[in-house]
């Protein structure tokens, strides 16, 4: 566990940035690494930023909702900025747009390099067939949760950016990681063909049968089996931000329904195109994946 617990600086970082505000935030320049998501306050009725890199380029827009929490409650917006595991270190800026669409202020902002593993997976033939098929269903599948990913529910602040552990504590020892977030994956099919490919979460290896947990309050909004990832649940915690559990045994909720923090929403399996028992855990913030680990404070 020690890469993750290396990643609480960051996570102490976001909860500074939560403290401060966007007036002390803007007064010093900022400074991320892939993976993680900027939190920003502001006063004025901002309406988005935009990232943008060196050349022009904008690399996202990413919306504001308003808070229940925070600052004075007159008209205050949050804007969560992700960081794809892929951002090219760099310098870009962070444009800040009004609910006119003009740009009102720009913020500069510096994109740290930040290595990641490099792994090899085996798949057999049975596996190989399951993720280089072309059946339709499979596609259809990976685009409705693509759908889900970059939905926007302005008005739903069910949860906060800390979340909890997935899973249960265990009586010793820890979840062992098999596979860590942005790791650059190479699939070597049965046919000695290969595929390459980002790892988006983080896979702890755990029995057949071991509870998973909701990591925050929020609503279910796909509780499913898929080709590829099994048995499914992914839950929205506040506008653009969902967590997702895959691979399960099986599923204890429903789409629909509001689960609270810590809450059981199924158990530990290898469903899907797993190559053993475990549960893949990622984060989605507007469509795009980042770290859980600089969200989660691991004990």
């Amino acid at each position: 566990m020690n890469r993750l617990r290396s990643t609480r600086v960051y996570a102490a970082l976001l909860l500074l940035m939560l403290v401060l505000g966007s007036a002390q935030i803007s007064a010093q320049a900022l400074r991320a690494v892939p993976g993680e998501v900027l939190t920003i306050d502001h006063p004025g009725p901002l309406q988005a930023i935009d990232l943008v890199d060196a050349d022009g380029r904008r690399i996202g827009r990413f919306r504001s909702f308003r808070t229940n929490d925070y600052l004075d409650g007159q008209g205050s917006v949050r804007v969560l900025v992700p960081l794809s595991s892929m951002i090219e270190p760099g310098e870009y800026e962070l444009r800040y747009h009004s609910a006119a669409g003009t740009a009102e202020e720009i913020r500069q902002i510096k994109i740290e390099p930040r290595e990641f593993r490099r792994e090899t997976i085996p798949l057999n033939y049975s596996l190989t067939e399951l993720r280089s098929s072309d059946d339709p269903k499979k596609y259809e599948q990976a685009l409705a949760i693509q759908k889900i990913y970059a939905r926007f529910n302005s008005d739903l602040v069910l949860g906060t950016l800390q979340l909890g552990f997935p899973l249960p504590k265990k009586d010793s020892g820890e979840y062992r990681i098999t596979s860590y977030y942005g790791d650059r994956r190479v699939f070597s099919y049965s046919d000695e063909s290969t595929a390459r490919s980002i790892h988006t979460g983080i896979d702890f290896a755990a029995d057949i049968g071991t509870p998973v947990l909701a990591a925050g309050r929020g609503r279910v909004v796909l509780a499913a089996d898929r080709i590829i990832s099994g048995y499914s649940v992914v839950i929205e915690h506040m506008p653009g931000m969902y967590t997702v559990y895959f691979h399960l045994h099986q599923l204890e909720v429903e789409s629909g329904e509001v689960v609270q923090a810590g809450q059981r929403i199924g158990t530990v399996g290898m469903s899907g195109l797993a190559t053993g028992p475990h549960l893949h855990w990622e984060v989605r913030v507007q469509g795009v994946a980042v770290d859980p680990a600089m969200l989660t404070q691991i004990e």
